[in-house]
Parts: C-alpha cells; sequence; structure tokens
C-alpha cells in the first residue's frame, strides 16, 4: 500500500507541475527537460531501469536524461564554461541535440537508428523503451558522451 500511495504523489505531483507550466510559471521540480526526454511518459519503478553498459555510460545517460553534469548548459550555468554551443555545430548542446542531431556523431547516429529498427529516433523511443536504451547505450560508449575523456 505504501508503494502505491508514493506512486499517487508522484504522479500528483508530475500534474501539478505541468499544470502550473501551463499557467506560465516556472516548475519547482520536475523540471521542462525531463518531461521532454520523456515525452511526459514515466515509468513509475523504484529500481532504476539503466542500460547495459559500464558505469560512466550510465552515468552519461542519466545526464543526458537530466540535463546536467558535462552538458554545456549545465557547465555555463555553473560558470565553468563561457559557451553553451557545440564546437562542431554551433548550436546549444543539449540532449537532444547531441544524440539526433550533431553533425560529429553521424555515423554512430545510423548505426543506432539500424539498431531501432522499427521504433522511430526520438528521445522517448531512446529512452523510455528496453530497446532504445540498448541502442543508446551502444551510441553513448561509441561516442563517449558525457564522460570526462569526452568534456577534455
Amino acid at each position: 500500500m505504501a508503494k502505491a500511495d508514493i506512486k499517487d504523489k508522484w504522479r500528483e505531483d508530475w500534474s501539478k507541475e505541468e499544470e502550473r507550466e501551463n499557467t506560465g510559471l516556472q516548475a519547482r521540480g520536475l523540471g521542462i527537460h525531463y518531461r521532454k526526454v520523456t515525452g511526459g511518459s514515466i515509468p513509475f519503478s523504484f529500481k532504476p531501469r539503466l542500460p547495459a553498459a559500464p558505469r560512466k555510460h550510465q552515468s552519461a545517460y542519466i545526464q543526458l536524461k537530466l540535463g546536467i553534469g558535462y552538458l554545456r548548459p549545465f557547465l555555463k550555468r555553473a560558470g565553468k564554461r563561457e559557451s553553451d554551443l557545440c564546437d562542431e555545430c554551433e548550436v546549444k548542446e543539449d540532449t537532444e541535440h547531441l544524440v539526433l542531431y550533431c553533425t560529429r556523431y553521424n555515423q554512430e547516429r545510423t548505426r543506432m537508428k539500424k539498431a531501432l529498427e522499427t521504433l522511430p529516433l526520438t528521445l522517448q523511443a531512446l529512452f523510455c523503451t528496453e530497446k532504445g536504451k540498448a541502442a543508446l547505450a551502444e551510441y553513448l560508449i561509441s561516442t563517449k558522451i558525457c564522460t570526462r575523456e569526452w568534456s577534455g
């Protein structure tokens, strides 16, 4: 019963945050980035469902999902970078850009798209489905995105 109550409270908080943003107020906890990545679909689970990958790439997965860590917009807010732009494309270097559009990773993205088979190449498919998580894990391993060695 306690687990069911926690899930109900989480769903209620999620709805309140969406209503808050729809009225023009700023989100207080459940950010826009996370909802963009998950497409409004949250798997309510008490155990994290991380892709099968080495720990540093699981960490990269979490950073991309939350929009924190080695991502330039986060580093700019933290005062560690002057710009939040991708060196390659000169657009904002966020999760969507790095995973779906950055020209630096076209080859890796093509392999990821093949691994998805019939699923569309979207953030929601990559972060919210088992096949997507597996494809994203391979992408993260091959690109080293959001790891210490990548951020240089």
